[in-house]
């Protein structure tokens, strides 16, 4: 099956999936594929898989906590923090780097793994309004975040794609190509 894209929704041969969260929807292929995207959104509160909250008990070194999954109501992001931690530990990233990185967290698309504001690649002005910096802050951020391998910048036509490295921070699955960008990141666990 080719992927196909409703709405908010991603249909593949996986699963059908929230393109803005990246979570896995536990529905069949099969009862959504003729449907729109505010159909879907019917069905899957019908079948009760929008707002639920699951509640987990997690066993962690002798002692039981109770958790809730808020997932399924939240947008969610995978951050890495432990390899965070270390970047941040040595300084080898700079207060202004990290303040982009911070402001622009929100903006990650599933499942590419690259900035957008609006469904738009976006401008240095999209990024200055966003991130309250100024042209040359920002340009020296991009500069110092790609010589880490934090970012890697891929140009489309005026402007550039900013890929965040996958192995820092990703939402939800990543698309394989956004995984070959950065394969052989010193982040990659698998290296």
């Amino acid at each position: 099956m080719e992927e196909k894209v409703i709405g908010k929704y991603l249909l593949s041969e996986q699963g059908v999936f929230d393109r803005e969260t990246g979570e896995k929807l536990n529905i069949k292929i099969e009862q959504v594929i003729q449907l729109k995207e505010k159909e879907i959104t019917n069905l899957l509160e019908e079948l009760n898989l929008l707002g639920d909250r699951e509640y987990v008990l997690v066993t962690q070194k002798y002692k039981e906590i109770n958790c809730i999954n808020i997932k399924k109501s939240y947008y969610f992001g995978k951050l890495f923090r432990t390899i965070l931690k270390k970047v941040i530990q040595r300084n080898t990233i700079s207060k202004n780097s990290a303040a982009f990185m911070f402001y622009i967290a929100p903006f990650v698309c599933f499942p590419y793994n690259y900035i957008q504001i609006n469904k738009e690649v976006p401008t240095i002005k999209d990024l200055k309004k966003i991130t309250k910096m100024s042209d040359r802050s920002i340009n020296s951020a991009l500069v110092e975040l790609e010589e880490l391998g934090i970012i890697k910048r891929v140009k489309t036509g005026v402007n550039s794609l900013i890929y965040i490295n996958p192995f820092l921070y990703c939402n939800g699955l990543v698309d394989v190509n956004t995984y070959n960008i950065f394969e052989d990141s010193k982040f990659n666990p698998y290296n």
